[in-house]
């Protein structure tokens, strides 16, 4: 009989820091894993149930897309205990599969079973518990298959970084020992963008140095580096510098990249949210107009939201933080810098998606890391996807609509700097491909995009420094997300028992609007200013506020914005001006970027930029 291939093993957290146990494991009595015997341990009447997003098995999902037609179970154990295996179906019924009882001494045994799938069995999820019925501990657990792979896969790991040498040094160093563990065809590309590493290549772990291309510079010369410098890599894996992933995704991704049925087939894995553990940010997002993130706020802590995540829904791409696939007839990034590359890189190439529970990293909410840089990458990323591709409008009224809700929701919130952000976007993306072509560096942008920066950077705020010359400030926020702690923020109010949430409900949305949220609004009607909270801010919070606190309650940071009729005026100014001149040159502006498109995302391109020093 042939040998199993694992396909998932069961884990346990080896994350640093605050990670939510329910993603992998329930427990019932006095039941836990131990690290230092890198065993689950349970003590007599306790149980563990593994119906969670990291240890559950996704039977629908590998019997739809793979060639599996067998799975097996392989559990290391001593004790006595039940093991009992469940079905989970996509009606969300329950239902036994088998109960196996399992008794042996104090020295461990190992025990293989096969899962019977029959005909019922092949959709939804598939699970197991465990029952002590004395004190027992179980290890080295694996779902896997005697199937053999559909193809073989090489691949190599494209890790982009600047400056961070801390976390890269760390990263390098799990991924070299987990890669000498496990037995896959693999290796690591760090692009040094920074060229401030002081390590060297190791252990199938290169270290390239780069310019500061960006990540899509940096990405990029990853992927030229596995497809014209090596001879045998398949499929490339781009992932963050500082790996907040499980290690066992990489290992699931490979065996999902193996036995695929397809070839031109990509893996997505979930954002999840470092503040908030156990919440998914996005599966993979949609692309028209904006960006539209699948599987927003899904509480991966909940077996039937698990269910649900499983089922697939469009996508039109997948981020960067992990996103693996097929390098064979692929062009390169566009270069953005950052901001959009992974938009732009799969609307082009035509990968066929899968996403996978227990696949994924965790990363900074995008809405905290917002600054005018960011907003200026966003918006001419946004803009040229419309005038690139056929699949999406580049009419007047498209593009100008981008451009204006950028512009009304930054200023609409009193962040100008980021609403002027938005306007040189839509400028610099009117002076043509040349323009990208000539500021890769964009040494130029940056001094005079950072100041605007430094004016909105969330930075360490105290609140008495933010209700500074006022006595009274509302608090502003919603129920059902309240995280603010309250607590430091009492003493800033005159009568600290009537803190009140205020949202102005009974001023609607389209009132709001006509009022350009109070931009149209004597002064004299303004109320109270308002500490808000940030992940969870809306426009209308801010309707008639002189000035407001933006807080972000994870890290005690917030930044002053201040409401300005002058500063709102002057960016209608610029965009109406800024609008005329589009009108007149949109055609000939789209003919130039689609002309230009091909060279723009093509090896000889990034060669004469990698290999830029070696000409002169």
């Amino acid at each position: 009989m042939s040998q199993i291939n694992i396909l998932n093993n069961i884990i346990s957290s080896e994350m640093e820091g605050a990670y939510d146990e329910q993603l992998y494991f329930r427990t019932e009595g006095n039941a836990y894993f131990s690290k230092e015997q890198k065993s689950f341990i349970l003590e007599k009447r306790a149980a563990i149930r593994f119906d969670t997003y990291f240890n559950s098995f996704s039977i629908g999902k590998w019997y739809v897309n793979t060639g599996i037609d067998n799975l097996w179970f392989s559990i290391t154990h001593k004790g006595h205990f039940l093991l009992k295996f469940y079905h989970y179906s996509s009606e969300k019924s329950v239902s036994v599969i088998a109960v196996h009882e399992l008794r042996n001494g104090d020295s461990y045994q190992d025990e293989t079973f096969q899962i019977d799938t029959n005909q019922q069995i092949k959709d939804g999820l598939i699970f197991f518990e465990l029952i002590a019925l004395e004190n027992s501990s179980v290890k080295n657990m694996f779902y896997g298959t005697r199937t053999e792979p559909v193809r073989n896969v090489d691949l190599g790991i494209v890790i982009t970084t600047y400056k961070r040498e801390d976390a890269v040094s760390k990263t390098v160093d799990r991924l070299k020992h987990y890669l000498h563990d496990n037995k896959m065809q693999c290796s690591v590309s760090v692009i040094d963008n920074g060229k401030s590493l002081n390590f060297e290549s190791q252990y199938n772990i290169t270290v390239i140095q780069n310019e500061n291309l960006g990540g899509s510079g940096g990405f990029a010369r990853g992927l030229y580096h596995y497809k014209e410098q090596s001879n045998n890599v398949t499929h490339c894996l781009f992932m963050d510098d500082d790996a907040s992933c499980e290690l066992e995704s990489i290992w699931r991704t490979y065996k999902v990249l193996e036995y695929s049925k397809e070839d031109q087939v990509a893996v997505i894995g979930s954002m999840m949210l470092l503040s908030k553990p156990g919440v998914q940010h996005e599966k993979g997002a949609k692309f028209d107009r904006y960006c539209r993130p699948v599987g927003l706020n899904v509480d991966l802590t909940k077996v039937e939201n698990i269910l649900d995540n499983e089922v697939e829904k469009s996508i039109d791409y997948g981020g960067w933080w992990f996103f693996a696939f097929p390098i064979k007839d692929v062009t390169y990034p566009y270069p953005f810098f950052v901001r959009g590359d992974d938009v732009d890189f799969c609307f082009r190439n035509g990968f066929q998606w899968i996403t996978l529970n227990g696949i994924g990293s965790w990363q900074e909410d995008f809405f905290y890391k917002e600054a005018p840089l960011q907003v200026y990458l966003d918006n001419r990323s946004h803009l040229l996807h419309h005038i690139h591709f056929d699949r999406l409008s580049s009419s007047n009224f498209t593009i100008l609509l981008i451009v204006l809700r950028f512009v009304m929701l930054f200023a609409f919130r009193y962040q100008y700097k980021s609403a002027w952000a938005s306007l040189k976007a839509f400028n610099d993306v009117m002076k043509g491909p040349k323009f990208f072509e000539e500021n890769l560096l964009m040494q130029n942008i940056f001094e005079e995009v950072r100041p605007w920066s430094q004016k909105e950077k969330m930075q360490p705020i105290s609140v008495s420094t933010a209700c500074k010359g006022y006595e009274n400030y509302d608090i502003v926020i919603e129920k059902s997300l309240h995280k603010m702690k309250l607590s430091d923020l009492y003493y800033v109010f005159k009568n600290p028992d009537k803190n009140r949430l205020f949202y102005d409900a009974g001023i609607s949305k389209i009132s709001k609007f006509i009022f350009l949220n109070g931009h149209l609004l004597p002064s004299f009607l303004f109320k109270a200013p308002a500490i808000i909270e940030k992940t969870n801010a809306k426009v209308g919070m801010i309707f008639r506020r002189p000035k407001i606190c933006m807080y972000h309650s994870a890290t005690n940071e917030g930044v002053i914005l201040t409401h300005s009729k002058k500063e709102f005026w002057k960016l209608m100014f610029q965009f109406s001006v800024l609008t005329m001149k589009f009108v007149f040159k949109r055609k000939r502006l789209i003919e130039e970027y689609r002309n230009a498109y091909p060279y723009m995302t093509s090896k000889e391109f990034w060669h004469k930029e990698f290999f830029r020093k070696d000409k002169v």
